[in-house]
């Protein structure tokens, strides 16, 4: 069965309407990039904080960018991971003016965002000595168990992380009444009471760059492509052609341009 009878089709006779088409959608994307000062680099190339976390219970996309605002932080970027306004990936910088600080800078703003999202019960709970069993590290717990189950302190420490990190649990406890089915003991649960509280929320990941390490990645990246396209365009050059070299070359500044 033949769909086409004739298959000879005059594309070349549409090229200048193609390279106006074309040449319109790269100046409308090179006028955003201007007008939006620059590319928008990611928290490696551009320096700041991410950090990813998870509410025990619906936290509004609206109320945490208020939270944000009120510590001058509302330019943050703000991603749902998922449906259920419970676990987000929120992106931090520095103000304008303040771009240039060292790392320090950037690690107090990411304990500030951290802070101002935890619940006063929290607070009230830290301030009593407690730990956050929803962000506590296995040594921590594993010591914590240590004065009244020294035989058994990792084995339980790593039996509730795992259960925490688990993909049912996505990072946090809801009631210590789960941890039953993990066959820990009454005794241990209770010791758990006194010493930790189940924390509002779990900080799932955090990441913070300089902006110096930033500046430098950059730096890399710029120099890691130009030597690609370099070395690209030897090999296409003395395995067939120096003009279909050139011609990769323009096509991927293209469709850069273009997206």
């Amino acid at each position: 069965m033949q769909i086409f009878k004739k298959p000879n089709f005059t594309f070349m006779k549409y090229k200048f309407f193609a390279f106006a088409l074309s040449g319109i959608i790269i100046a409308v994307g090179i006028v955003n990039i201007t007008n939006k000062k620059g590319l928008n680099y990611g928290i490696d190339f551009a320096g700041g904080t991410l950090i990813q976390i998870r509410f025990r219970n619906p936290f509004p996309i609206a109320d945490l960018r208020q939270s944000l605002s009120n510590i001058g932080l509302g330019n943050s970027k703000i991603q749902e991971v998922e449906k259920g306004q419970r676990e987000f990936i929120i992106r931090t910088m520095l103000p304008e003016e303040d771009v240039d600080q060292e790392l320090e800078a950037h690690v107090i703003m990411g304990n500030k965002v951290v802070e101002t999202l935890k619940k006063d019960e929290d607070r009230l709970a830290s301030e009593k000595g407690l730990k956050d069993l929803n962000n506590i590290e296995m040594n921590q717990l594993t010591y914590i168990f240590q004065t009244s189950f020294p035989d058994k302190a990792e084995e339980l420490a790593e039996k509730i992380i795992d259960f925490r990190e688990s993909a049912e649990q996505k990072g946090i406890i809801e009631n210590l009444n789960q941890l039953i089915e993990l066959e820990i003991s009454p005794e241990a649960i209770e010791l758990l009471k006194e010493k930790t509280y189940l924390g509002s929320m779990s900080i799932k990941r955090r990441e913070t760059v300089g902006p110096q390490v930033g500046h430098e990645l950059r730096r890399k990246a710029t120099q890691a492509t130009i030597w690609a396209l370099i070395g690209m365009l030897i090999y296409i050059g003395i395995r067939f052609k120096f003009a279909y070299g050139v011609a990769a070359i323009l096509t991927l500044a293209h469709d850069v341009l273009i997206t």
